[in-house]
Protein backbone atom coordinates (compact mmCIF):
# COMPACT_ATOMS: atom_id res chain seq x y z
CA UNK A 1 0.00 0.00 0.00
CA UNK A 2 1.19 3.44 -0.31
CA UNK A 3 0.82 6.83 1.33
CA UNK A 4 0.39 10.63 -0.35
CA UNK A 5 3.13 12.29 -1.32
CA UNK A 6 4.89 14.85 0.76
CA UNK A 7 3.88 17.99 -0.76
CA UNK A 8 0.37 17.23 0.18
CA UNK A 9 0.98 17.61 4.48
CA UNK A 10 4.06 19.68 4.66
CA UNK A 11 2.47 22.14 6.62
CA UNK A 12 0.86 19.43 8.91
CA UNK A 13 4.10 17.48 9.70
CA UNK A 14 5.67 19.21 12.74
CA UNK A 15 6.49 17.22 16.29
CA UNK A 16 8.64 14.56 15.11
CA UNK A 17 7.80 14.48 11.20
CA UNK A 18 10.56 16.23 9.69
CA UNK A 19 10.91 15.83 6.57
CA UNK A 20 9.34 13.06 3.85
CA UNK A 21 10.77 9.46 3.77
CA UNK A 22 13.76 9.14 1.54
CA UNK A 23 12.61 8.09 -2.22
CA UNK A 24 13.99 4.69 -3.49
CA UNK A 25 13.77 3.77 -7.58
CA UNK A 26 10.44 3.04 -9.37
CA UNK A 27 11.05 -0.53 -9.47
CA UNK A 28 8.86 -2.14 -7.31
CA UNK A 29 6.14 -0.39 -5.12
CA UNK A 30 7.05 0.19 -1.41
CA UNK A 31 6.24 -2.68 1.02
CA UNK A 32 6.69 -2.20 4.66
CA UNK A 33 10.72 -3.13 4.76
CA UNK A 34 11.03 -0.88 1.65
CA UNK A 35 11.74 2.84 1.90
CA UNK A 36 10.26 3.37 5.60
CA UNK A 37 11.65 5.32 7.91
CA UNK A 38 14.05 2.68 10.69
CA UNK A 39 12.63 2.66 14.00
CA UNK A 40 12.91 0.37 17.04
CA UNK A 41 9.79 -0.96 18.53
CA UNK A 42 9.12 -2.80 21.46
CA UNK A 43 5.92 -3.59 20.18
CA UNK A 44 3.80 -3.43 17.22
CA UNK A 45 0.74 -2.20 19.69
CA UNK A 46 1.40 1.53 18.50
CA UNK A 47 1.49 0.41 15.01
CA UNK A 48 -1.27 0.14 12.66
CA UNK A 49 -1.43 -1.72 8.98
CA UNK A 50 -2.47 0.31 6.21
CA UNK A 51 -2.69 -0.22 2.50
CA UNK A 52 0.98 1.40 2.47
CA UNK A 53 2.51 -0.83 5.36
CA UNK A 54 2.57 -0.03 9.14
CA UNK A 55 1.84 3.39 10.33
CA UNK A 56 1.87 4.74 13.53
CA UNK A 57 -1.98 4.84 14.46
CA UNK A 58 -1.61 8.96 14.74
CA UNK A 59 -0.57 9.46 11.26
CA UNK A 60 -3.69 7.43 10.54
CA UNK A 61 -6.70 9.54 9.70
CA UNK A 62 -10.71 9.13 8.83
CA UNK A 63 -11.58 12.34 7.08
CA UNK A 64 -15.48 12.94 5.99
CA UNK A 65 -16.76 11.59 2.78
CA UNK A 66 -16.29 13.69 0.01
CA UNK A 67 -13.90 16.54 1.50
CA UNK A 68 -11.82 18.65 -0.09
CA UNK A 69 -7.95 18.33 1.11
CA UNK A 70 -5.33 21.00 0.54
CA UNK A 71 -1.72 20.68 0.56
CA UNK A 72 -1.71 22.20 3.46
CA UNK A 73 -3.74 19.46 5.43
CA UNK A 74 -6.38 21.36 5.95
CA UNK A 75 -10.30 19.63 5.52
CA UNK A 76 -13.08 21.21 3.90
CA UNK A 77 -16.68 19.42 4.77
CA UNK A 78 -19.14 19.32 2.44
CA UNK A 79 -20.79 21.62 4.66
CA UNK A 80 -17.95 24.33 3.82
CA UNK A 81 -17.31 23.70 8.05
CA UNK A 82 -13.09 23.10 7.88
CA UNK A 83 -10.06 21.74 10.06
CA UNK A 84 -6.77 20.62 9.67
CA UNK A 85 -5.58 17.37 10.03
CA UNK A 86 -3.51 16.89 13.20
CA UNK A 87 0.29 16.90 13.03
CA UNK A 88 1.69 12.74 14.00
CA UNK A 89 4.25 12.73 16.23
CA UNK A 90 6.71 9.66 15.15
CA UNK A 91 7.77 8.97 11.41
CA UNK A 92 4.42 8.19 9.80
CA UNK A 93 5.63 5.10 8.23
CA UNK A 94 7.85 2.51 9.79
CA UNK A 95 9.22 -0.76 9.33
CA UNK A 96 7.67 -3.71 11.43
CA UNK A 97 10.05 -6.78 12.61
CA UNK A 98 7.73 -9.84 12.88
CA UNK A 99 8.30 -13.11 11.43
CA UNK A 100 4.37 -13.28 10.05
CA UNK A 101 3.74 -12.09 6.28
CA UNK A 102 3.54 -8.42 6.55
CA UNK A 103 3.40 -6.60 2.67
CA UNK A 104 2.41 -6.94 -0.69
CA UNK A 105 2.43 -9.94 -1.77
CA UNK A 106 1.35 -10.15 -5.99
CA UNK A 107 0.61 -7.54 -8.38
CA UNK A 108 0.53 -6.48 -11.77
CA UNK A 109 2.55 -3.26 -12.62
CA UNK A 110 3.17 -0.69 -15.39
CA UNK A 111 5.41 2.21 -15.20
CA UNK A 112 6.67 3.32 -18.75
CA UNK A 113 7.38 6.80 -17.04
CA UNK A 114 3.91 8.40 -18.26
CA UNK A 115 1.87 10.36 -15.86
CA UNK A 116 -1.47 9.35 -15.48
CA UNK A 117 -4.95 11.08 -15.19
CA UNK A 118 -7.27 7.80 -14.00
CA UNK A 119 -7.41 4.30 -13.71
CA UNK A 120 -10.67 2.00 -13.55
CA UNK A 121 -10.96 -1.19 -12.29
CA UNK A 122 -13.93 -3.56 -11.44
CA UNK A 123 -14.16 -6.93 -9.42
CA UNK A 124 -16.75 -9.37 -7.75
CA UNK A 125 -16.09 -9.58 -4.12
CA UNK A 126 -13.70 -12.70 -3.97
CA UNK A 127 -14.74 -15.95 -1.24
CA UNK A 128 -13.90 -14.86 2.52
CA UNK A 129 -10.96 -16.97 4.27
CA UNK A 130 -11.53 -20.28 5.49
CA UNK A 131 -9.97 -18.74 8.56
CA UNK A 132 -10.87 -16.59 10.81
CA UNK A 133 -8.68 -13.51 11.70
CA UNK A 134 -7.91 -11.89 14.47
CA UNK A 135 -4.67 -10.43 16.38
CA UNK A 136 -1.20 -11.63 16.42
CA UNK A 137 1.89 -10.41 17.99
CA UNK A 138 -0.16 -7.57 18.57
CA UNK A 139 -1.10 -6.83 15.11
CA UNK A 140 -4.73 -7.13 13.72
CA UNK A 141 -4.56 -9.95 10.49
CA UNK A 142 -5.34 -8.11 7.48
CA UNK A 143 -5.65 -8.25 4.19
CA UNK A 144 -5.95 -5.54 1.44
CA UNK A 145 -6.75 -5.79 -2.45
CA UNK A 146 -7.11 -3.12 -4.90
CA UNK A 147 -6.03 -1.41 -8.39
CA UNK A 148 -3.95 2.27 -7.59
CA UNK A 149 -1.99 4.83 -8.44
CA UNK A 150 1.50 5.37 -7.14
CA UNK A 151 3.89 8.55 -7.35
CA UNK A 152 7.39 8.31 -9.27
CA UNK A 153 8.94 8.51 -6.15
CA UNK A 154 7.13 5.32 -4.80
CA UNK A 155 6.28 7.12 -1.65
CA UNK A 156 2.54 7.76 -2.44
CA UNK A 157 -0.42 5.98 -3.19
CA UNK A 158 -4.07 6.34 -4.53
CA UNK A 159 -6.14 3.64 -4.31
CA UNK A 160 -9.97 1.95 -3.77
CA UNK A 161 -9.34 -1.01 -1.27
CA UNK A 162 -10.95 -4.06 -0.46
CA UNK A 163 -10.31 -5.01 3.21
CA UNK A 164 -10.23 -8.13 5.09
CA UNK A 165 -10.21 -8.15 8.98
CA UNK A 166 -10.15 -5.24 11.59
CA UNK A 167 -7.70 -2.43 9.97
CA UNK A 168 -8.10 -1.30 13.57
CA UNK A 169 -10.16 1.67 12.45
CA UNK A 170 -12.90 -0.34 10.66
CA UNK A 171 -13.59 -4.34 9.94
CA UNK A 172 -13.69 -7.68 11.05
CA UNK A 173 -13.95 -11.13 9.82
CA UNK A 174 -15.95 -9.90 6.89
CA UNK A 175 -15.37 -7.92 3.56
CA UNK A 176 -15.44 -4.07 3.97
CA UNK A 177 -14.17 -1.63 0.67
CA UNK A 178 -13.12 2.32 1.04
CA UNK A 179 -10.82 4.51 0.04
CA UNK A 180 -7.35 5.28 0.93
CA UNK A 181 -4.38 7.88 0.35
CA UNK A 182 -0.98 7.61 1.84
CA UNK A 183 2.21 9.25 1.90
CA UNK A 184 3.96 10.43 4.83
CA UNK A 185 0.53 10.14 6.71
CA UNK A 186 -2.54 8.06 5.62
CA UNK A 187 -6.35 9.01 5.23
CA UNK A 188 -9.14 7.30 4.20
CA UNK A 189 -12.73 8.59 4.22
CA UNK A 190 -14.75 7.88 7.61
CA UNK A 191 -17.65 6.00 4.81
CA UNK A 192 -16.75 2.06 5.08
CA UNK A 193 -18.99 -0.10 2.98
CA UNK A 194 -20.25 -3.36 4.47
CA UNK A 195 -19.89 -5.50 1.07
CA UNK A 196 -20.64 -9.11 0.52
CA UNK A 197 -19.34 -11.78 -0.95
CA UNK A 198 -20.15 -11.92 -4.70
CA UNK A 199 -21.12 -7.90 -4.83
CA UNK A 200 -20.18 -6.23 -7.90
CA UNK A 201 -17.31 -3.59 -6.90
CA UNK A 202 -15.91 -0.25 -9.53
CA UNK A 203 -12.60 1.53 -8.25
CA UNK A 204 -11.62 4.63 -9.69
CA UNK A 205 -9.14 7.24 -9.22
CA UNK A 206 -9.10 10.31 -11.32
CA UNK A 207 -6.85 13.22 -11.25
CA UNK A 208 -8.63 16.47 -12.36
CA UNK A 209 -7.99 20.66 -12.61
CA UNK A 210 -4.17 19.59 -13.66
CA UNK A 211 -1.62 22.31 -13.59
CA UNK A 212 1.66 23.39 -12.84
CA UNK A 213 2.94 19.77 -11.66
CA UNK A 214 -0.03 19.63 -9.49
CA UNK A 215 -3.60 17.51 -9.63
CA UNK A 216 -6.86 17.11 -7.69
CA UNK A 217 -7.14 13.42 -6.75
CA UNK A 218 -10.70 11.83 -5.97
CA UNK A 219 -10.83 8.41 -5.27
CA UNK A 220 -14.25 6.27 -5.33
CA UNK A 221 -15.35 2.94 -3.87
CA UNK A 222 -18.06 1.84 -5.27
CA UNK A 223 -20.50 -1.22 -4.60
CA UNK A 224 -22.15 -1.79 -8.03
CA UNK A 225 -25.11 -4.00 -6.17
CA UNK A 226 -25.96 -1.93 -3.16
CA UNK A 227 -25.48 1.33 -4.86
CA UNK A 228 -23.34 2.76 -2.67
CA UNK A 229 -19.88 4.82 -2.45
CA UNK A 230 -16.74 5.37 -0.07
CA UNK A 231 -15.24 9.01 -1.69
CA UNK A 232 -12.28 10.81 -0.97
CA UNK A 233 -10.87 13.89 -2.08
CA UNK A 234 -10.84 16.10 -4.03
CA UNK A 235 -6.89 15.77 -2.97
CA UNK A 236 -4.52 18.54 -3.67
CA UNK A 237 -1.46 16.63 -4.84
CA UNK A 238 1.25 16.20 -7.02
CA UNK A 239 1.04 15.32 -10.80
CA UNK A 240 3.23 12.62 -11.09
CA UNK A 241 1.59 9.28 -10.69
CA UNK A 242 3.86 7.07 -13.12
CA UNK A 243 3.42 3.54 -11.37
CA UNK A 244 0.11 1.97 -12.44
CA UNK A 245 -0.84 -1.09 -10.15
CA UNK A 246 -3.35 -3.02 -12.21
CA UNK A 247 -4.09 -5.19 -8.95
CA UNK A 248 -2.59 -6.00 -5.91
CA UNK A 249 -2.81 -8.23 -2.83
CA UNK A 250 -1.14 -7.02 0.76
CA UNK A 251 -1.49 -8.88 4.13
CA UNK A 252 -0.31 -8.07 7.69
CA UNK A 253 0.06 -10.63 10.41
CA UNK A 254 -0.69 -13.86 8.19
CA UNK A 255 1.23 -17.22 8.77
CA UNK A 256 -1.25 -19.52 7.33
CA UNK A 257 -2.46 -20.16 3.86
CA UNK A 258 -6.29 -20.26 5.05
CA UNK A 259 -6.08 -16.73 5.86
CA UNK A 260 -6.01 -16.14 2.16
CA UNK A 261 -9.40 -15.81 -0.18
CA UNK A 262 -9.96 -19.27 -1.38
CA UNK A 263 -10.28 -18.48 -5.03
CA UNK A 264 -8.16 -15.46 -4.93
CA UNK A 265 -9.44 -12.13 -6.63
CA UNK A 266 -9.75 -11.36 -10.05
CA UNK A 267 -9.86 -7.45 -11.65
CA UNK A 268 -11.42 -7.34 -14.67
CA UNK A 269 -12.52 -3.90 -17.03
CA UNK A 270 -9.10 -2.57 -16.08
CA UNK A 271 -8.94 1.25 -17.81
CA UNK A 272 -5.84 3.46 -17.76
CA UNK A 273 -5.44 7.29 -19.18
CA UNK A 274 -2.75 9.31 -19.17
CA UNK A 275 -3.49 13.11 -18.50
CA UNK A 276 -4.71 14.05 -21.95
CA UNK A 277 -7.49 11.26 -21.08
CA UNK A 278 -5.79 9.02 -23.88
CA UNK A 279 -6.52 5.18 -22.77
CA UNK A 280 -3.65 3.21 -22.74
CA UNK A 281 -3.42 -0.60 -23.47
CA UNK A 282 -0.69 -1.76 -20.32
CA UNK A 283 1.44 -4.54 -20.63
CA UNK A 284 1.51 -5.39 -16.89
CA UNK A 285 4.67 -6.74 -15.50
CA UNK A 286 3.23 -10.20 -13.38
CA UNK A 287 4.88 -10.41 -10.13
CA UNK A 288 5.63 -12.61 -7.01
CA UNK A 289 7.25 -11.74 -4.03
CA UNK A 290 9.91 -14.18 -3.31
CA UNK A 291 11.08 -15.64 -0.01
CA UNK A 292 7.52 -15.65 1.64
CA UNK A 293 6.81 -18.03 4.07
CA UNK A 294 4.06 -20.09 4.17
CA UNK A 295 4.57 -19.97 0.50
CA UNK A 296 1.11 -20.48 -0.70
CA UNK A 297 1.08 -21.27 -4.33
CA UNK A 298 0.64 -17.32 -5.18
CA UNK A 299 0.94 -16.77 -8.91
CA UNK A 300 -0.37 -13.63 -11.35
CA UNK A 301 -1.89 -13.69 -14.61
CA UNK A 302 -2.78 -10.75 -16.65
CA UNK A 303 -3.93 -9.51 -19.68
CA UNK A 304 -4.31 -5.73 -20.66
CA UNK A 305 -7.45 -5.13 -18.87
CA UNK A 306 -7.60 -8.00 -16.73
CA UNK A 307 -5.12 -9.01 -13.15
CA UNK A 308 -6.17 -12.62 -11.51
CA UNK A 309 -4.57 -12.79 -8.11
CA UNK A 310 -4.10 -16.44 -7.07
CA UNK A 311 -3.46 -18.12 -4.24
CA UNK A 312 -4.04 -21.52 -2.96
CA UNK A 313 -5.11 -22.23 0.45
CA UNK A 314 -3.86 -25.41 1.03
CA UNK A 315 -4.98 -29.04 1.31
CA UNK A 316 -6.98 -30.39 4.12
CA UNK A 317 -7.18 -34.48 5.30
CA UNK A 318 -7.96 -36.57 7.89
CA UNK A 319 -7.47 -39.75 8.99
CA UNK A 320 -9.17 -43.05 9.53
CA UNK A 321 -8.40 -46.23 11.43
CA UNK A 322 -8.34 -48.58 14.39
CA UNK A 323 -7.79 -46.47 17.38
CA UNK A 324 -7.05 -49.72 19.54
CA UNK A 325 -5.06 -52.43 19.00
CA UNK A 326 -2.66 -55.24 20.51
CA UNK A 327 0.56 -54.87 21.12
CA UNK A 328 3.37 -55.59 17.89
CA UNK A 329 -0.31 -55.75 15.95
CA UNK A 330 -0.41 -54.77 12.01
CA UNK A 331 -2.20 -51.87 11.66
CA UNK A 332 -3.51 -49.99 8.33
CA UNK A 333 -4.30 -45.92 8.63
CA UNK A 334 -5.76 -44.08 5.83
CA UNK A 335 -5.83 -40.75 4.69
CA UNK A 336 -8.55 -38.65 3.07
CA UNK A 337 -7.30 -35.61 1.56
CA UNK A 338 -9.57 -32.95 -0.05
CA UNK A 339 -8.92 -28.60 -1.47
CA UNK A 340 -5.47 -27.53 -2.64
CA UNK A 341 -4.24 -28.18 -6.23
CA UNK A 342 -3.61 -32.21 -7.11
CA UNK A 343 -1.49 -34.23 -6.89
CA UNK A 344 -1.04 -34.61 -3.09
CA UNK A 345 2.31 -35.91 -1.75
CA UNK A 346 2.02 -38.01 1.58
CA UNK A 347 5.03 -37.89 3.71
CA UNK A 348 4.19 -40.32 7.03
CA UNK A 349 6.36 -41.33 10.87
CA UNK A 350 4.92 -43.42 12.98
CA UNK A 351 6.15 -42.60 16.64
CA UNK A 352 6.10 -45.39 19.30
CA UNK A 353 5.61 -48.13 16.64
CA UNK A 354 7.47 -49.72 13.46
CA UNK A 355 7.09 -49.59 10.01
CA UNK A 356 8.17 -47.43 6.95
CA UNK A 357 5.42 -45.75 4.65
CA UNK A 358 6.30 -44.12 1.35
CA UNK A 359 4.68 -41.62 -0.92
CA UNK A 360 1.38 -43.31 -0.55
CA UNK A 361 -2.17 -42.34 1.04
CA UNK A 362 -2.24 -45.07 3.21
CA UNK A 363 0.31 -46.48 6.00
CA UNK A 364 0.53 -49.61 7.78
CA UNK A 365 2.64 -49.96 10.88
CA UNK A 366 3.41 -52.23 13.50
CA UNK A 367 2.03 -51.27 17.35
CA UNK A 368 3.98 -50.53 20.11
CA UNK A 369 5.40 -53.96 21.90
CA UNK A 370 4.29 -52.45 25.31
CA UNK A 371 0.61 -52.90 26.68
CA UNK A 372 -1.09 -49.49 28.05
CA UNK A 373 0.94 -46.88 25.24
CA UNK A 374 0.15 -45.52 22.41
CA UNK A 375 1.44 -45.45 18.89
CA UNK A 376 0.81 -42.48 16.61
CA UNK A 377 0.87 -42.47 13.04
CA UNK A 378 1.84 -38.75 11.40
CA UNK A 379 0.71 -37.32 8.07
CA UNK A 380 2.50 -34.10 6.20
CA UNK A 381 0.10 -33.42 3.34
CA UNK A 382 1.84 -31.23 -0.04
CA UNK A 383 -0.44 -30.48 -2.48
CA UNK A 384 1.05 -29.61 -5.94
CA UNK A 385 2.20 -25.86 -4.90
CA UNK A 386 3.90 -27.25 -1.70
CA UNK A 387 1.44 -26.24 0.52
CA UNK A 388 1.46 -28.21 3.07
CA UNK A 389 -1.29 -29.39 6.15
CA UNK A 390 -1.13 -31.81 9.33
CA UNK A 391 -2.63 -35.01 10.41
CA UNK A 392 -2.25 -37.39 13.40
CA UNK A 393 -4.02 -40.71 14.38
CA UNK A 394 -3.36 -42.29 17.61
CA UNK A 395 -3.85 -46.01 18.86
CA UNK A 396 -3.87 -46.97 21.85
CA UNK A 397 -1.81 -50.51 23.07
CA UNK A 398 -3.76 -52.69 25.19
CA UNK A 399 -3.01 -56.26 26.11
CA UNK A 400 -5.42 -58.92 27.50
CA UNK A 401 -5.87 -59.07 31.32
CA UNK A 402 -5.04 -62.80 32.34
CA UNK A 403 -7.93 -64.05 34.20
CA UNK A 404 -7.49 -65.24 37.68
CA UNK A 405 -10.78 -66.12 39.06
CA UNK A 406 -13.94 -64.54 38.74
CA UNK A 407 -14.43 -63.14 41.72
CA UNK A 408 -10.84 -61.50 41.63
CA UNK A 409 -11.75 -58.67 39.55
CA UNK A 410 -9.19 -56.45 37.77
CA UNK A 411 -5.91 -56.25 38.75
CA UNK A 412 -4.43 -52.67 40.05
CA UNK A 413 -2.38 -51.29 37.24
CA UNK A 414 -2.82 -53.71 34.85
CA UNK A 415 -2.68 -53.16 31.33
CA UNK A 416 -5.76 -51.89 29.48
CA UNK A 417 -8.17 -55.10 28.24
CA UNK A 418 -9.41 -55.29 24.67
Amino acid sequence: MKKLTWPLFAAALVAGCTGPPTAIAPTAPMGPETGARQETLASTSDLMATPFGWYHRDCVHVVPNGAHIDKQGLVRRLDGSTYRIPSCSHPGRVTGNSPEINRWVEWTHYAPGTAWGKIVASWHVPAAPTASYGVLDDTNQTLFTFPGLENTALTGIVQPVLTYGNQGTYGGNYWTATSWICSYECEHSDTVLDVSVGDSMVGTVTASSCSGGDCNWTILTTDVTTGHTSTLGPIEDVSSYTYAVGGSMEVYAIQSCPHFPVNGVFLKGIKLYDQSNTQQTPSWADTVQSGLSPWCGFSVTSTSSTTSLNDDPGPSVYLSGPTTGTPNQLVTITSHPSLGITPYYYSWAIVNGTGSCGNTSTCSGHLSSTGGSTTTFELTLFDADSVETFAEQQVNVCANVPVISVSAGPQPNSPQKC
